[in-house]
């Protein structure tokens, strides 16, 4: 189990490792009191099984891998490659064609 620290503030709860950097690997390491939700690996954002960065608000959704953007909503490929939706993007990784 990797050690990190929580901040809670009246707004948002975060998340930082032992460098500082937000941090979290077992859910979003910041979150915000409107539900978005923002997720990091060391300071990059990352996250493989959903969006790094999503708004529930205006329902944005962003995709990273270690803080390459790797699909938004308003673009449609995916490192080169045309995806439509999450169910590619999954697809997308398990094939690690971006490695």
């Amino acid at each position: 189990m990797e050690n990190y620290s929580k901040v809670e503030t009246i707004t948002t709860s975060s998340y930082y490792d032992k460098d500082g950097y937000f941090h979290r690997i077992d859910g979003p390491a910041i979150v915000h009191s409107n539900g978005r939700v923002e997720y990091f690996i060391h300071g990059k954002r990352h996250r493989e099984d959903g969006p790094a960065y999503f708004d529930p608000i205006s329902g944005v959704a962003q995709y990273f891998l270690y803080d390459s953007v790797c699909y938004l909503p308003s673009k449609d490929t995916f490192f080169g490659k045309r995806v439509s939706n999450d169910k590619e993007f999954q697809q997308f990784l398990k094939l690690k064609t971006f490695i």
